[in-house]
């Protein structure tokens, strides 16, 4: 049996595996093609071929950029969006502090000397965070 020969297909004998394009262009593209073939010392095809290659990579260069700026830009909304709850937690932890509870504790307004002392306290705390 290995001396059998497999009977050969009338037609044409296949060229390639891969399918064919086909592509119009205007004449003067044909011409910038041409000229680049000529000067890569390549088939018009493989001009093509080239071309497009390079016209993809730059698309998903450009696309990779618009991403990576548009996480960005979300980042820096979060960021900034978490820096203003951090006031207002901030801030209404003041309020706590200096108003509500003294007046929780006491059952009237806090004193002026009170308020000034906290304040004078918030202030330090303030200034050291800064000075780090």
């Amino acid at each position: 049996m290995e001396n059998v020969k497999q009977k050969k297909r009338p037609g044409r004998p296949a060229t390639g595996h891969t399918p064919i394009v086909a592509l119009r262009l205007a004449a003067e593209e044909i011409q910038v093609v041409d000229e680049l073939a000529a000067e890569l010392k390549v088939d018009r095809s493989k001009a093509l071929r080239v071309l497009l290659r390079h016209g993809l990579a730059a698309y998903n260069r450009k696309k990779n950029r618009e991403e990576t700026t548009r996480r960005k830009a979300a980042a820096a909304v979060e960021a900034a969006n978490a820096a203003i709850v951090d006031e207002v937690l901030e801030e209404q932890a003041w309020h706590e502090r200096v108003i509500a509870a003294p007046r929780r504790q006491a059952g009237r307004a806090p004193t002026r000397e009170h308020i000034k002392a906290v304040l004078e306290r918030a202030e330090q705390a303030s200034r050291e965070r800064q000075g780090r």
